[in-house]
């Protein structure tokens, strides 16, 4: 099974446990996840329905338990700034963190949980 499979696996199976853990709530600790459940869907829906990494790139970004939660925390910080597309936003911190290219505007790296450093 290649690296992409592996994480298309992942990411659908990150997303599956999301949500459930986000029924599991009440009303109103839902509303206080409104950004980060619309990054989640965003950020899944696009790795779903996109091939948005190489073997190599996949390959970084399973070495995080959870990278659905990682690319949406990636995606959040970004919305209020000049990126308006997820691919965009995806990509730069994807060719910042395999590749060592180093951009102005790129999305901070991340440690093993997919928190933001």
């Amino acid at each position: 099974m290649s690296d992409i499979t592996q994480l298309w696996g992942r990411i659908d199976q990150n997303y599956k446990e999301f949500k459930e853990d986000m029924c599991a709530l009440d009303a109103a600790s839902v509303y206080e996840f409104a950004a980060l459940i619309n990054a989640m869907e965003d950020v899944y829906f696009y790795t779903m329905n996109h091939c948005f990494v190489t073997d190599e790139e996949a390959t970084y970004l399973l070495q995080y338990e959870e990278p659905l939660r990682m690319l949406a925390h990636v995606w959040k910080e970004h919305l209020d700034k000049s990126f308006d597309d997820i691919g965009q936003v995806l990509a730069k911190f994807i060719i910042t963190n395999v590749y060592g290219y180093e951009d102005e505007g790129a999305p901070a790296c991340a440690d093993n949980n997919g928190a933001l450093t």
